[in-house]
């Protein structure tokens, strides 16, 4: 297995990529805290609330905050690293036994305020949101994503942490994988000879766009850790559970409701379906985008050829001039003329981050009424009712309006149990032009409405090419004797994903250990597994005494 690497080597030979992705959000994503990394007001600044107050102030060349501690008493702790860099920046405090807690006061860097990341809670010592609680611990919530390598190295037994890195912050061997092999390959004087993805175990700029979509997803989604031991390149499946289109984590037509960032959404989008990837939109290395403004969208959306990379399908493009009062019917250079205000509205996360919705839709204001969902344009026009701007597109864009019936009414009916629901949950399943996270979504809604339709559907969907569908089809024929459950799910042992594996393990787990017939081998290695997985997800979590993390895709694999 390749090992990591010093990543300054990395910029001997990718000079400009280095120097894009200095100063980017994954360069600071985490700092030692000095005088150059540290935005906040360290200046004998106060924050109060709930009758406690916080003072941010410097001594000996280092930054301290004295707030409540985990005893409710007040006492001096040094910052030790600087947590994110825009819009906002927490700040790591160092407790005993190896523990770093993010702390819940953060400096808005936009407004230069101090700001409470949780100002409708009470947080005393004893509420979960204080500082000192587990659920703000760096270790096990926060460190997998804002470093690079990690080994959390958690001793249940002392209780003690000796978390490392192999980088402190997101780097090369974050997204790459580790580059031992690519490093050796390098430096044999092979690079003028083709090698597998020069040395890494796959290519992120590969034309398929799966494996890079489900690199970022890694960290750029919500979603539930069945195995600690991620490998570049394997199914996110394989380690990682995604959250379906949820309460609390999505509205019912599934717009971004909780802390999903952007997988989730960017999988409902037809440009995800088109072959699209997060590199065509954003460099790499920076973060940035491709373009500013609405060049970025008209690059590909616009009245004559689109700029697309090859694999990305754009024979359905209509060509027009979209970045004009003619499309969106708002004074140019003003809010609402720009692409992302109607299709991407924004959601605050953290209180003030606010992160663009990328399944892309069109703005239904009509069914915000119906749902209880939002819509971008009473995002801006926020006095206004859903009527009135429902009325508005109707004017603007007359009786050939996009008007249609959207999956997110289906999924509404699904969540509310109205009449038809099951039907119209059946028909959206397994439909080939839904997105699949939609699919999958509407399986697991299925669940609440037993039946034989409903089994016809689940059967229907056990062996479909995408991991997400086989899962949920399989949890779908729980409600089947287990001996009736057996020779539709065993196939499924052998797959090639992992996620898949371990639920038809589950599903088939209370049968006897001699009815397995010829699916005895692949049961009784699927159990090891299993066990092993467990064991991995008491590891990971036994840090967590007496508590049960939330499992967002309400999808568990294992029991904690």
């Amino acid at each position: 297995m390749a090992q990591h690497v010093d990543e300054q080597q990395c910029a001997e030979c990718h000079a400009v990529q280095a120097q894009l992705w200095r100063g980017s959000h994954h360069d600071l994503a985490m700092q030692e805290a000095d005088a150059s990394s540290v935005l906040g007001d360290f200046d004998d600044a106060t924050f109060a609330k709930d009758g406690m107050r916080t003072r941010f102030f410097q001594r000996d060349a280092r930054f301290w905050i004295n707030t409540q501690g985990p005893d409710g008493q007040p006492a001096d702790y040094p910052v030790k690293y600087t947590f994110g860099v825009e819009p906002l920046q927490q700040y790591l405090l160092e407790l005993d036994r190896g523990r770093l807690q993010a702390f819940t006061i953060a400096w808005d860097t936009q407004r230069k305020r101090w700001f409470d990341l949780y100002p409708s809670e009470h947080a005393g010592s004893r509420d979960e949101p204080h500082w000192t609680r587990q659920s703000q611990n760096w270790n096990s919530m926060c460190a997998e994503c804002h470093s690079t390598g990690l080994n959390q190295s958690y001793d249940a037994s002392t209780g003690i942490y000796r978390t490392t890195w192999k980088q402190i912050d997101v780097g090369c061997q974050a997204c790459h994988g580790p580059a031992g092999e690519h490093l050796a390959w390098a430096r044999a004087g092979e690079r003028a000879r083709p090698a597998p993805a020069h040395g890494f175990d796959f290519d992120i700029a590969a034309n398929d766009s799966s494996a890079q979509i489900e690199t970022c997803a890694r960290c750029h989604s919500q979603r539930a850790s069945i195995w600690s031991d991620y490998r570049h390149g394997k199914p996110l499946m394989d380690t990682h559970l995604p959250a379906l289109l949820d309460a609390p984590w999505y509205f019912a037509d599934g717009q971004i409701e909780g802390d999903v960032y952007e997988y989730g959404s960017l999988l409902q989008s037809k440009m995800h379906a088109k072959g699209l990837r997060c590199s065509d939109c954003h460099e790499p290395h920076s973060l940035r985008t491709r373009g500013e403004d609405n060049a970025l969208c008209t690059s590909c959306h616009n009245d004559a050829a689109p700029a697309a990379r090859a694999g990305i399908d754009t024979s359905g493009l209509k060509h027009k001039n979209y970045d004009s009062p003619q499309h969106h019917f708002h004074k140019q250079g003003w809010a609402g003329s720009q692409c992302i205000d109607c299709h991407a509205p924004p959601r605050a996360s953290m209180t003030i981050d606010l992160r663009h919705d990328h399944s892309f839709r069109i703005p239904r204001p009509d069914l915000s009424a119906g749902l209880g969902t939002p819509n971008a344009c009473n995002v801006c026009h926020d006095k206004r009712s859903s009527q009135w701007a429902a009325d508005a597109v109707a004017k603007w864009y007359g009786p050939d309006r996009r008007h249609e019936h959207t999956y997110g009414e289906t999924l509404w009916a699904g969540r509310t149990r109205q009449p038809g629901a099951a039907a119209a949950l059946a028909q959206l399943a397994q439909s080939p032009q839904a997105p699949v996270i939609v699919r999958a979504t509407a399986l697991e809604l299925l669940r609440n409405y037993p039946g034989q339709q409903a089994l016809d559907v689940f059967r229907s969907q056990l062996f479909t090419s995408n991991p997400l569908m086989r899962f949920a089809a399989v949890r779908g024929l729980e409600v089947l004797p287990v001996g009736q459950r057996a020779a539709l799910i065993a196939p499924l042992l052998s797959d090639p994903v992992r996620a898949v594996r371990l639920d038809a393990v589950q599903s088939l787990a209370t049968l006897p250990a001699d009815s397995m017939g010829a699916w005895q081998r692949l049961m009784t290695a699927g159990v090891k597994e299993l066990e092993s997985a467990q064991q991995d997800a008491e590891r990971s979590s036994s840090d967590r005494p007496g508590t049960a993390e939330p499992d967002p895709s309400s999808q568990p694999i294992v029991i904690e």
